[in-house]
């Protein structure tokens, strides 16, 4: 099953802050508390409220930064 290419944008951000939100929050948790026994569940606890926020802030910004990237890049033809 596909899913309609007018959902592609929602689809990306959701993807990618999906998986930023947490291979980072796998970091800072390493960070902040080590690898103790409770190190999953608190990864886990950090990865659920670091993914609503990711998803809210990458859908805000991945149409301006898009827009930038067109005016800041141009398409050259290689020989």
């Amino acid at each position: 099953m596909k899913i309609s290419k007018k959902y592609a944008t929602v689809v990306f951000v959701f993807l990618v802050a999906l998986s930023m939100s947490f291979l980072m929050s796998f970091a800072l948790t390493a960070i902040n508390i080590g690898f103790p026994v409770v190190f999953v569940w608190r990864w886990m606890l950090s990865w659920g409220l670091a993914f609503p926020v990711a998803f809210t802030v990458a859908y805000l910004i991945v149409p301006p930064i898009r827009r930038l990237v067109d005016r800041l890049t141009e398409y050259v033809e290689q020989s």
